[in-house]
């Protein structure tokens, strides 16, 4: 979802320990045109064109990386597995 001129959330569905608790990203285009990407989700064709551009910057929160679906480009911080 579109929230304005540089801003985005997407919401798909995430199970932890075997209870389906939702995952919400958030996507903020930077002033240089990077991403500011918090606890990524899976990108629909939609959401991937409309968020194309250069590297992001991507904040991750829960173990899932699989979920991740951005570059090698990408700056990744997140906790150690």
């Amino acid at each position: 979802m579109h929230l304005g001129a540089e801003l985005w959330v997407a919401e798909r569905p995430f199970t932890w320990n075997g209870i389906d608790v939702g995952g919400k990203m958030a996507v903020a285009r930077l002033s240089d045109g990077s991403l500011w990407v918090h606890s990524p989700v899976g990108l629909d064709d939609a959401l991937r064109s409309e968020l194309a551009g250069p590297q992001s910057h991507l904040i991750l929160f829960r173990t899932d990386r699989a979920a991740c679906t951005f570059t090698n480009q990408d700056v990744l911080l997140a906790p150690p597995l």
